[in-house]
């Protein structure tokens, strides 16, 4: 593959280069014309030669344009046969390479300003645990992450100077934390009334004098004592009078944590609670999660369609325990996060005084977006369950296609219930109405996933393609995983693949492959998405004799 920064200068160079040929070949044989028309004379030899050589330059620079617009993601409606059609495609590559270094630059913007909140996290003060104005600030950090996080791109030069203004007084914060015994008076002063307008003031004076680093231990160690040389001999040392002895201060003991309110925690939690025991069993009985996953797909097929927070409204509470598998994938980044969650808490949530929509319910969900950075990991957190769970037992489809040579039949859902068994079908034998996009809209809550199937059924004489691509507000979007299954007899495992914004393209359904599964989901802890899936069907022509013949090459007599 040419690398896209010198093969685009080269590709461009060549193309002037080849031009200038052609324009020499023009007019070379416009003498040769005019020479056979006045004198008869024959066009020389090596005009021929040159022709078929510029042909195969040409032809080589176009493949490899053709390969650098598809290392971009660029789909050329033809492939080009002129000059100028090569020429406008690189001058499409180098604005796609101009969007994607600048689509680069606001994703490493963006983990710039991610990292500083995630340090903002990881601060404490070295005496007083929990420190109140430290833990609001990190709240806000923690509230500005989320926000960062999900941020539509937008323009970009907007949005990478938002990324840096609005992280810039957690920078300085850092710096004092970092290097608060290197401040001198005169930036002392500028630092501590610059942060007082956007930090309490008692956290702002603690970290000036060097209360604040990270986990609460100095960000930099002291420097060594300066060792004794044979230039300096020791001062001799005199026996000093003894200090008058100081009276010693008693430890202030730790504020007690608050007791947890029971009845709160079981009103609004019950999903925590569940969970968690399920969690605490598969760890006793040492399940790994594929197993764990299989178990509960088996159980619950709906399982990844229901907010966690909903899940004590399905199957008599029971769903909720299936969210054990999210709970190991959070324990496995972080050991010990589930049984830390509820020190971890807000101490007002957990006395009991929680406002309107901040229980303890709230919280906890708050607690594994935030702290265990769900935000981030869900989308590994889907692959790992449908990796585990598809094809076997599968999960709940919403919809899809089932793709038979007679017949073209769409699966739809009565009603909108996550988890309906109740199957609508749609035939389709009209072959416009068959091979075209079907098209799917679903609306997926936070943090979930809705699956959509299409197979291959019986043997299919004439093979499909099956073209899968996925828009939110006709935008495309890559939010979604595909499971693709081998035809019958096949050996190769499923295959997992994550979905392109431009789509992708399954080839020969119903021969090397018999179907695919397609899981949309939604990263987003807060806000519910809806997309339309795309699921097209093409059928491939029956191959003509002549055109058999044509491939195979002309057979030869025998002698």
């Amino acid at each position: 593959m040419i690398p896209m920064t010198d093969g685009r200068t080269d590709l461009r160079e060549r193309l002037a280069a080849l031009t200038e040929r052609v324009s020499g070949l023009a007019t070379r044989l416009a003498e040769a014309a005019e020479g056979a028309r006045q004198a008869g004379a024959i066009p020389p030899e090596a005009l021929a030669h040159e022709i078929v050589a510029i042909r195969r330059d040409f032809d080589d620079l176009r493949a490899r344009a053709l390969e650098a617009a598809a290392a971009l993601s660029l789909r050329p409606g033809a492939p080009p046969e002129a000059l100028a059609g090569v020429g406008d495609l690189l001058r499409a590559i180098v604005e796609a390479e101009r969007r994607k270094a600048r689509q680069g630059a606001l994703v490493e913007a963006r983990d710039r300003a991610l990292a500083v909140l995630d340090r903002v996290a990881a601060l404490a003060h070295r005496q007083t645990n929990p420190f109140a104005p430290l833990v609001e600030s990190q709240a806000r950090a923690r509230e500005l992450r989320l926000t960062l996080a999900s941020a539509p791109s937008g323009d970009v030069d907007e949005a990478i100077r938002a990324f840096a203004e609005t992280t810039r007084p957690f920078v300085e914060l850092l710096g004092v934390a970092e290097a608060h015994d290197v401040v001198d008076d005169e930036r002392w002063a500028l630092l501590h009334d610059s942060l007082v307008q956007v930090f309490p003031r008692p956290l702002v004076v603690a970290a000036l004098r060097g209360q604040i680093g990270i986990g609460g231990q100095p960000a930099r160690p002291a420097p060594p004592a300066a060792p004794v040389t044979a230039e300096r001999p020791p001062v001799e040392l005199r026996q000093a009078a003894p200090a008058p002895p100081r009276p010693v201060e008693k430890a202030r003991p730790a504020p007690p944590k608050p007791a947890i309110d029971r009845r709160e925690l079981e009103r609004t939690a019950q999903w925590w609670l569940r969970a968690s025991a399920a969690w605490r069993r598969l760890r006793d009985q040492g399940v790994s999660f594929a197993d764990a996953a299989r178990e509960e797909l088996r159980k619950y097929p709906h399982l990844l369609s229901v907010p966690i927070q909903e899940t004590t409204e399905h199957d008599g509470g029971r769903l909720a325990e299936g969210y054990a598998l999210l709970l190991d994938h959070l324990e496995r980044q972080e050991p010990g996060f589930v049984e830390a969650a509820l020190d971890r808490l807000n101490p007002d949530l957990v006395r009991g005084a929680s406002a309107e929509g901040s229980s303890l319910g709230r919280q906890l969900y708050d607690y594994a977006v935030a702290e265990g950075r769900l935000y981030r990991t869900y989308i590994d957190f889907v692959r790992e369950v449908v990796a585990s769970a598809i094809p076997d037992p599968g999960c709940w489809i919403e919809a899809g296609i089932a793709e038979s040579e007679a017949e073209t039949s769409v699966l739809t859902r009565p009603t909108a219930r996550v988890g309906d068994t109740e199957q609508a079908w749609r035939r389709l034998t009209d072959d416009k109405a068959r091979f075209t996009q079907h098209r799917f809209s679903t609306t997926v809550a936070p943090l979930t996933a809705r699956v959509f199937s299409v197979d291959a059924v019986g043997d299919l004489e004439v093979t499909r393609d099956a073209e899968v691509k996925l828009t939110e507000n006709d935008a495309p979007a890559d939010r979604a995983w595909l499971v693709v299954f081998p035809g019958a007899g096949g050996e190769q495992a499923a295959a997992l693949r994550r979905l392109r914004p431009a789509g992708i393209v399954v080839p020969e359904l119903g021969k090397e492959y018999r179907g695919l599964r397609i899981a949309v989901f939604n990263p987003d802890p807060y806000t519910t998405k809806r997309y339309e899936l795309i699921l097209g069907l093409s059928r491939k022509p029956v191959p003509t004799a002549f055109a058999r013949l044509a491939k195979s090459g002309s057979p030869r007599k025998k002698r």
